[in-house]
């Protein structure tokens, strides 16, 4: 089966696995207002009151979903037997500040044939964090199923390397002289995309499943000038990820708390359409492409805190895992000199790390 086929259906599978549970699991009821807030330990409005900093939501008493009562001031105050009422729309507004690992020993440019030593490898570049948007909108259905979207990317990470003065070298099996010397100046880019659709089913309070749909790009670009910027050696790698995933996402603080602490893990198999764009001043232009089964993992530590019923700020911490990508470096390393031309083959077995800050504005309704 192909490999982009076998990914998708894994994502549908999971979603159908945990619609069926859900639709098979009949409607909640709960017993009259004065008898919940008996059960909840609210027993006058003054309490009712000093909840209002916690989400809420306009309730349709005929589905019997929960039951309301309204403060002095007019505030509505929620809950269930054994729960608070949870908002039907979340809206999260912000931003990830993400760095990227540094890169293996990959050697990428040498002194001239028989000399021994390296002058430039991948291990030479060590990426700055960068920032990105981060948004996501969840949607809570009746029966308590959970849709959510997330979209966040980091686009700015980059790093410089230089070599003053050399005369004559190899780069990538090319072998090179520079007429009376001069330097070597490399930049390294990377940029990282990634789009998800989940479906969460709840179990109790605190914990919930989830099953959804992954899309990730990484783009990876190494350009090294040699002696001037008109002369150079560029390396594009670019991969496209599919595939689904599954996860849990677990609450350390009880849903009435205005204060909340959760932890997300997620894992999934991905197809990998890779590919690599070798073009050079110097010598012959190459591309190529390969497939892969690759990995996407991802750990997302957040803490939350309600201002207002439906104004909350956020922060956190995230690290993502990838395995089995194509990187620039990489690409380099394994480009050489053959008759008629250059070969430059994409290889996507690399794994990298990305973590870092996350900060958002999270809106309730």
């Amino acid at each position: 089966m192909d490999a982009r086929l076998r990914a998708v259906l894994i994502a549908a599978g999971a979603l159908g696995a945990i619609a069926s549970a859900a639709m098979a699991e009949p409607a909640t009821t709960f017993s009259e207002p004065a008898e919940q807030w008996t059960a909840l330990g609210v027993s006058n409005l003054d309490a009712c009151a000093a909840t209002s900093r916690l989400p809420l939501v306009e309730i349709d008493h005929a589905a019997g979903a929960c039951e309301c009562i309204t403060d002095r001031d007019g505030r509505d105050c929620c809950g269930a037997l054994d729960d608070w009422c949870q908002p039907v729309w979340t809206v999260s507004f912000g931003s990830v500040f993400l760095q990227r690992s540094r890169l293996d020993r990959a050697v990428i440019a040498t002194p001239p044939t028989g000399t021994p030593g390296v002058l430039l490898n991948g291990s030479d570049f060590d990426f700055e964090t960068g920032a990105g948007p981060d948004v996501s909108i969840m949607r809570r259905t009746n029966r308590g199923l959970i849709w959510e979207a997330r979209y966040f990317n980091d686009r700015s990470a980059e790093d410089t390397f230089g070599i003053p003065t050399v005369t004559s070298f190899r780069i990538a099996g090319i072998g090179v002289t520079i007429l009376g010397g001069g330097p070597i100046n490399a930049r390294y880019e990377t940029e990282l995309d990634s789009s998800e659709i989940n479906l969460h089913q709840p179990f109790g309070d605190r914990v919930t499943f989830l099953a959804g749909f992954r899309w990730v790009e990484l783009h990876d670009a190494l350009r090294v000038d040699i002696a001037t910027p008109a002369t150079f050696t560029n390396w594009d790698d670019n991969n496209h990820m599919y595939g689904g995933q599954i996860g849990t996402r677990i609450a350390f603080t009880d849903p009435g708390n205005p204060l909340s602490v959760t932890c997300a893990i997620k894992g999934g198999v991905y197809y990998n359409d890779a590919d690599n764009v070798f073009t050079s001043t110097i010598v012959s232009s190459d591309s190529s492409t390969d497939e892969a089964t690759a990995f996407v993992g991802d750990l997302n530590f957040t803490a939350a805190y309600q201002l207002t019923s439906h104004i909350a700020i956020q922060g956190g911490y995230q690290i993502v895992r990838l395995g089995n990508v194509a990187i620039a470096a990489d690409s380099a390393a394994n480009t050489t000199q053959i008759p008629g031309g250059t070969s430059s083959p994409v290889d996507p077995d690399a794994w990298l790390w990305y973590h870092g800050a996350t900060a958002a504005c999270v809106v309730t309704w």
